[in-house]
């Protein structure tokens, strides 16, 4: 009698455990933990799922011949359908990486946000989290350039840059690095990121920057909007100068006055499409350079009413190139003939 006591206890404990587990918080809470192989902080889910939707699946896939890993976290909708709460995108392969940057770029330049704290990417116009690390572990390709991985995080939204979709960017490139075998050093999670709507500096106060040397040669009263670093695939300068004859304006008060000039450098083969016509032509403010045997172009651009000739513009590019050349230790900085 007291055996079959205690294994009807022991049988409801089972049957109870079992129908804890079919509660759906608690279904949530082990899809959320189990999620990208579990490395996911717990604000990722909290804030990208503050709706609190029933969540759905998690999926994680990784094919090693074409350099290519995928998760994903779901939940499911009102309708009955699932829809993405936040995936993951990794790529190591040349081709895929390309493809990727160049719908990023092709999002709008402007659009783009920079990533706090150095990290080596941003957010693009779609609001999509974009990292490039090189992979030591992979060695070089075929034409001698250091093996990277692309990462590009996703919300089930389009929005402004969020935290959350940050730490899931890093965290989940962690993840991706060891699955593809990449070597990348760990990132450091963050716990912030810069808005979009950031004010543009003055030149003085940028000094230092990825922009700082080519903006040293701008009018006074000129402000800047910097995207990228050091380690980024794109570095965009975004310019504000005062245009003759215009009654100067306070930044303070003024946060919607439009960019009238810009200088970008583009890290990589994919971007030669960038700084070229429909007709494969390039105009005349473009560089290029060589960085550990990958091509970088460099270009510019300046609205009539800035004042700017061609001249200076191009002698502005030419500047921005080089020291972007310094910083990063590229070779053979080239200006480009029209055409």
């Amino acid at each position: 009698m007291r055996r079959w006591v205690k294994l009807a206890l022991v049988g409801v404990a089972v049957l109870g455990l079992v129908g804890y587990c079919a509660k759906p918080h608690v279904k949530d809470w082990w899809l959320a933990r189990e999620a990208c192989g579990g490395v996911f902080p717990d604000l990722v889910v909290d804030v990208l799922n503050a709706d609190e939707r029933p969540l759905a699946n998690t999926d994680e896939q990784l094919i090693e011949e074409l350099g290519q890993y995928s998760c994903s976290l779901e939940y499911e909708t009102d309708s009955g359908r699932t829809e993405r709460l936040v995936g993951i995108d990794a790529y190591t392969g040349r081709d895929q990486q390309d493809a990727g940057m160049l719908r990023s770029a092709e999002r709008g330049l402007d659009a783009m946000t920079g990533l706090p704290h150095g990290l080596p990417g941003f957010f693009d116009g779609a609001g999509h989290a974009v990292l490039r690390q090189e992979c030591p572990a992979l060695g070089r390709d075929d034409k001698g350039r250091p093996r990277t991985m692309l990462v590009v995080a996703r919300g089930g939204t389009t929005g402004d840059p969020s935290v959350a979709l940050l730490q899931a960017a890093v965290t989940g490139a962690h993840r991706a690095s060891g699955q593809l075998g990449c070597g990348a050093k760990p990132l450091k999670v963050p716990d912030d990121v810069l808005s979009r709507d950031a004010k543009p500096k003055k030149a003085t106060d940028v000094r230092d920057s990825a922009c700082g040397t080519a903006s040293a040669q701008l009018p006074k009263g000129t402000r800047v909007r910097v995207v990228g670093g050091d380690t980024t695939p794109v570095v965009h300068c975004e310019l504000y100068l005062e245009t003759p004859g215009e009654e100067r304006a306070s930044y303070d008060d003024d946060k919607d006055r439009p960019v009238n000039a810009g200088l970008g450098a583009y890290f990589g083969d994919w971007s030669t499409s960038l700084v070229t016509g429909h007709d494969g032509r390039r105009d005349g403010n473009t560089v290029t350079a060589r960085c550990e045997g990958e091509l970088v172009n460099f270009d510019g651009w300046a609205d009539d009413d800035t004042a700017v000739s061609d001249r200076e513009l191009r002698e502005l590019v030419l500047t921005f190139a080089k020291d972007q050349a310094k910083r990063r230790g590229c070779t053979d900085v080239r200006p480009m003939p029209a055409g």
